[in-house]
């Protein structure tokens, strides 16, 4: 799934350490982070991040 996070917040995800291996961001100045969603385990992380880029867009 794709989630806009700003290119703001992504870099202070970075700054926290290197992202969740789920996350790919589409290059060093991308608005946008790729996420795999490959098991059931992985919604409640998909929503929290989709949770966030709403924050992130207000």
């Amino acid at each position: 799934m794709d989630v806009r996070l700003t290119k703001e917040r992504i870099r202070e995800l970075r700054s926290l350490g290197p992202l969740d291996p789920r996350l790919r961001a589409r290059g060093p100045s991308a608005e946008w982070i790729s996420m795999g969603v490959a098991r059931p385990t992985d919604i409640p992380f998909a929503v929290t991040l989709v949770e966030d880029a709403i924050r992130a867009n207000e």
